[in-house]
């Protein structure tokens, strides 16, 4: 039987083991958690995939929900990013789009997207979360009184730490073994591989084993030397300040707003409200940070967390029998729930290349591809964010005037939607979706609609778009009030 050990606990820690111990139910798997580093204040908010993993790992929604005080999420709306006193909306893409316009009318629905935005349709028009998001609503039908029946599949906000213990306590009902103590260092083979890592409490063998570290990254980089690549360039905020409140408002989506040098997130729980600041530690300090978000928001903060980091990540995700999973293996920065679809992403992976009786070269490096394949589209997709009209501090023009700031992918997109010319690049739909670059690519003001109508000929789905209206409308019409959702999950 093969020993799988996981460093580190905190959510990519426990959804590590307890994916592993869903597909390879014969392993026997150790989760070590160091008891004086407890996990980090962040990741509080989680995309489809981990609404889809919990339905994989068959967790209770309902029970998790209350246990974690979660709040459903449709997407983000964004304030200020395309300059002071703009506003647009990024919801979520819902599958019931794609499903009605290709099996109604549409043999894809690329075409149709861009006869919308060739049009100036907003895609808020077309995809009903995002008018969900305007009315507070969720994409749930009343079937009764006392049942809903989702016609979607929600994202959602949650407590991070809650999240951690809650996937610990279902590790360990599911004979995940969970040893606590301080990592010290490792012993290695002859080969290189690691043979045991070594606590203050006591050494453990493995067969395998998962860097769960965190940011101390403890095996892949700090054992095991695997470099990282530096993107400090392209994300110069790096660092954060973090606080909370308890004026709790019942709203379905994140805030996000662009602030001088940087952005900050507003997230609503059932018991509390999370709120961060990730901002350029080159143009200000930690104090002028906490100075300007008090004054945006008009309140006095009391940091619960302070935090610098290095956006990077590293080049080799796997390396001898050692797997990074999460922000061991690098970290850009939070925006768009991207560090939880990490981990996921990575797990869909160990599925596909990872056995635990085999370790060949073939499998690392298809496994190693794959991974920097994913998060380069990852990096192209947060970069887009910070490309829109905003002007007003230096922050912002090194985004549009510093070469560095843009990478050749991105750029070339840019040069595409500025000249009409939208691609229907696969890749995107591995993780955000066209419709999500568009979207944001929209709201930004960057796609000339003009060219792009000219590039479209004669096509006209103005028939479609009045059918999918309708469509749209009955499902906006009888969805669910979040108040009402409140109440019966936790007014019970």
């Amino acid at each position: 039987m093969s020993k799988v050990v996981v460093l580190g606990g905190g959510s990519a820690g426990w959804l590590t083991a307890l994916y592993l111990n869903k597909i390879f139910s014969t392993i026997d798997i150790t989760v070590v958690e160091d008891p004086t580093k407890p996990p980090i204040i962040a990741g509080e908010s989680g995309g489809v995939s981990l609404s889809l993993l919990y339905k994989f790992l068959e967790i209770d929604i309902s029970d998790w929900v209350r246990s974690t005080n979660a709040l459903p999420k449709l997407g983000g709306k964004f304030i200020d990013w395309n300059g002071v006193g703009t506003e647009f909306t990024h919801g979520l893409i819902d599958r019931t789009y794609n499903s009605y316009t290709e099996n109604n009318f549409l043999k894809t629905n690329y075409n149709f997207i861009l006869w919308a935005l060739s049009n100036q349709i907003s895609t808020n028009d077309i995809f009903y979360n995002s008018q969900l998001i305007k009315l507070n609503k969720l994409p749930i039908l009343p079937t009764s009184p006392d049942t809903f029946e989702a016609i979607d599949t929600i994202m959602w906000h949650f407590d991070s730490r809650a999240n951690a213990e809650y996937l610990k306590n279902i590790g360990i009902a599911k004979g995940i073994h969970l040893v606590e103590g301080t990592y010290q260092t490792s012993t290695r083979s002859d080969l290189g591989d690691i043979e045991s890592i070594v606590l203050d409490s006591k050494t453990i063998e493995g067969d395998w084993f998962f860097d769960c570290s965190g940011f101390s990254r403890l095996l892949l980089h700090k054992e095991l030397g695997v470099e990282l690549t530096d993107y400090t360039d392209l994300f110069p905020a790096r660092s954060v300040i973090a606080w909370w409140n308890e004026d709790v408002e019942l709203v379905n989506h994140t805030r996000l707003t662009a602030m001088k040098y940087g952005w900050s997130w507003n997230i609503n729980l059932n018991h509390r409200v999370g709120n961060g600041y990730v901002f350029d530690p080159d143009h200000i300090t930690a104090d002028q940070a906490l100075e300007e978000a008090e004054s945006r928001f008009n309140t006095t903060i009391i940091p619960v967390a302070r935090l610098n980091f290095t956006p990077s990540l590293v080049k080799e995700g796997w390396k001898h029998n050692v797997i990074a999973i999460g922000l061991s293996s690098g970290f850009l920065e939070p925006l768009e729930s991207n560090g939880l679809s990490q981990v996921i992403l990575q797990l869909e992976l160990l599925e596909r290349f990872w056995n635990p009786n085999s370790n060949t070269n073939i499998q690392k490096r298809m496994y190693n591809e794959y991974f920097t394949e994913l998060m380069d589209e990852i990096i192209n997709f947060l970069s887009l964010h910070y490309k829109g009209h905003r002007r007003d501090t230096d922050f912002w023009l090194s985004h549009h005037y510093d070469s560095k700031r843009t990478s050749d992918k991105l750029r070339d997109q840019l040069d595409g939607w500025s000249n009409g010319s939208v691609l229907n690049d696969v890749k995107h739909s591995q993780i955000y979706g066209l419709e999500s670059y568009l979207t944001v690519a929209q709201g930004l003001d960057l796609i000339n609609s003009k060219k792009l109508k000219n590039n479209l000929l004669d096509k006209d789905f103005s028939n479609h778009y009045s059918e999918l209206k309708l469509y749209i409308q009955n499902v906006v019409t009888n969805s669910l009030e979040l108040s009402t959702w409140h109440k019966s999950t936790y007014e019970k």
